[in-house]
């Protein structure tokens, strides 16, 4: 039986005895043999289209690392994925490819090492340049999987553990899927696993960010919402979450889950307190830069309503307290800020806030 990969793209040296060629004067049975060959092998191969095999024989000359004849740098080139037939199946991604005599191609496997028992290479047909799929700067961004930040347990003020089953990273150009991501980032650390430049301030939001080396996966702090400052060897990176280090230069207690923020134990700000103002009055809680909507709850001495605006002329919604109330979800405006103003007068309110949710 011959395979699409042992076809050639000349098309007289397709000329193998029936069903696997087609020669010259061959036998009319031939022909029909050759044809329903030739719908086998389409078929075969539309079955698992993702991949495709060149045909190439790999040879394992270490856990992560095999060898193709002739010059293959071109099919085999940095970011594409492959399939391999080993003693099981073994996914993995390219990282690095060189030519000498052959073909060097050096893997990360999204599990298991390469044995003497690898048969077999296929290559993933969408192609990292010149792709036919859209860029990553317009898909994947925020592409994650299990996500949860939360304050470490043996040291809570001033590291925040990063969980996740898988995190899309990029370096620009190319993804690469983190896969069960287990991270401890120390705001009192520099690089990897640290802040990414400068030293701890207190009263200030560090956004988190997953990164990756081409071996190894770190957590990153940073000012930056976009452009974190790259520990030496780091390219890929990707921004899951934010954490604020508090006047005391202690980390808030919050746990994210997704993209949803909350505290763990008690309130994070009193946004207001003892308002009275009657007509709408601007807010500004105090949320990283891409939170777009907050977790508020009303506390009133009368048990009276609040009114909420996100314009500060238009009701948008309302909080009731008797004495207290439960938090609602407010949607924040472009400014990040919100309005408030007392439903009845002679009455005080405190507005606080319990969490937010991340545009990740």
């Amino acid at each position: 039986m011959s395979k699409i990969s042992e076809w050639s793209k000349t098309a007289a040296d397709n000329n193998s005895a029936s069903p696997d060629g087609a020669p010259e004067g061959m036998a009319p049975s031939g022909v029909n043999d050759t044809i329903r060959e030739n719908m086998a092998q389409i078929r075969t191969q539309w079955e698992d289209a993702q991949w495709f095999d060149l045909g190439d024989v790999p040879t394992r000359t270490d856990n992560d690392t095999f060898t193709v004849p002739g010059d293959k740098t071109a099919e085999y080139h940095v970011g594409r994925r492959l399939k391999l037939t080993d003693a099981t199946t073994i996914y993995a991604t390219i990282s690095a490819v060189a030519f000498g005599s052959v073909t060097t191609v050096d893997v990360t496997t999204d599990s298991g090492n390469l044995s003497a028992s690898l048969t077999a290479v296929a290559l993933g047909i969408v192609t990292v340049t010149n792709t036919g799929t859209p860029s990553v700067a317009n898909i994947g961004r925020g592409a994650y999987s299990g996500l949860t930040i939360k304050p470490n347990v043996t040291n809570p003020t001033y590291q925040m553990d990063i969980d996740a089953d898988s995190i899309t990273l990029t370096d620009g150009s190319v993804t690469y899927d983190a896969t069960s991501v287990n991270l401890t980032a120390d705001i009192t650390a520099s690089g990897a696993n640290g802040l990414d430049t400068g030293s701890e301030a207190n009263s200030t939001f560090y956004s988190v960010w997953a990164i990756y080396n081409g071996t190894t996966v770190a957590g990153l702090l940073s000012l930056s919402a976009t452009a974190p400052t790259m520990p030496s060897g780091y390219t890929y990176k990707r921004r899951v979450g934010w954490v604020y280090n508090d006047s005391s230069g202690n980390l808030w207690d919050t746990r994210q889950v997704g993209n949803a923020v909350d505290t763990q134990s008690t309130l994070l700000e009193t946004i207001l307190s003892g308002g009275t103002a009657d007509v709408y009055t601007e807010l500004t809680p105090t949320v990283p830069s891409t939170a777009h909507i907050v977790r508020i709850k009303a506390l009133s001495a009368s048990n009276q309503s609040i009114f909420l605006s996100r314009d500060g002329t238009n009701f948008t919604d309302g909080l009731t307290s008797s004495p207290q109330t439960s938090s609602i979800l407010f949607q924040l405006n472009a400014s990040q800020t919100f309005y408030y103003k007392r439903a009845i007068a002679n009455s005080t309110a405190d507005i606080e806030l319990y969490g937010w949710i991340d545009n990740l």
